[in-house]
């Protein structure tokens, strides 16, 4: 797959799959989550749960004073 087929495939997936594809969801927000420059090392977990309204998010964020300004 060159790379704007890939792009495109990306931009469907995220604009309208995941509101009709629930398999669609987890490596959708993955991706978006993996984008994220976080200031340290940071263990991600989530669940969707069984519907399509419903998301547990674990960040395991620094303490506070770790955090940059």
């Amino acid at each position: 797959m060159n790379f704007d087929a890939a792009v495109f495939a990306r931009q469907q997936r995220e604009e309208s799959g995941v509101l009709i594809q629930h398999e669609a969801m987890a490596p959708t927000l993955e991706e978006l989550l993996d984008e994220i420059d976080w200031p340290r090392e940071t263990v991600i977990d989530f669940d969707l749960g069984s519907g399509d309204t419903t998301i547990a998010l674990n960040i395991d964020l620094p303490p506070k004073d770790k955090m940059p300004n």
